[in-house]
C-alpha cells in the first residue's frame, strides 16, 4: 500500500476516541464512575492522534507533488495537528499522574484541557477535511469510480 493512503485509514479512530474521551470527562466531572474507562479511552486516542500526526507526515510529500495543495494549507493542518496532540496528551497525564489531588479538581482541570483539545481536533479535521475534499478531488468528480491510489483499470 502506498504510504500516503496510511494517513485517512489512521486519522479516524483517534478522532472517536479523543471525542468520546471528552464526554467520558463530562461524566466524571458529574459523579459517574468512569475513571478507569477514561483514561483508557484518553490513552489510546492520544496514541492514535500521535500516530495520525506520523502518517500525515507520510502523506505531505504526495499531497505537494501530486494533489498540488498549497504548502500554506498543509502547514496549517500540520500545525492544528501538532497543538491537538499536545492538548490531549496534558489531558492524558494530567488525569493519570494527577492521582493525589481532588479528584473533582482533577477532572474539571482535565476536561478543560480536552475541550480545549476537542475544538483544536475539530478545527484541524476541517482543515484536513478542506485539503481533501476542496482541494484534491475536482468538483464534480465521481470519485466512487476510481479504485483506492486512484489510478484507473
Amino acid at each position: 500500500m502506498e504510504t500516503f493512503l496510511y494517513h485517512p485509514i489512521a486519522v479516524h479512530f483517534p478522532v472517536v476516541l479523543l471525542l468520546g474521551a471528552t464526554f467520558l470527562l463530562i461524566l466524571l466531572v458529574a459523579g459517574r464512575p468512569v475513571a478507569t474507562l477514561t483514561s483508557w479511552v484518553l490513552g489510546l486516542g492520544t496514541f492514535g492522534a500521535w500516530v495520525a500526526l506520523y502518517t500525515g507526515g507520510l502523506a505531505e510529500d504526495h499531497a505537494e507533488d501530486v494533489w498540488h495543495i498549497p504548502e500554506s494549507l498543509i502547514e496549517a493542518h500540520e500545525q492544528g495537528a501538532q497543538i491537538t496532540l499536545a492538548l490531549f496528551i496534558s489531558a492524558f497525564l494530567v488525569l493519570t499522574l494527577g492521582r493525589r489531588f481532588q479528584k473533582r479538581a482533577l477532572y474539571v482541570l482535565t476536561l478543560t484541557i480536552a475541550l480545549a483539545g476537542s475544538a483544536a481536533l475539530i478545527y484541524t479535521s476541517d482543515l484536513g477535511g478542506g485539503i481533501v475534499y476542496k482541494n484534491a478531488i475536482p468538483a464534480g468528480s465521481n470519485t466512487t469510480a476510481r479504485p483506492v491510489g486512484g489510478k484507473d483499470r
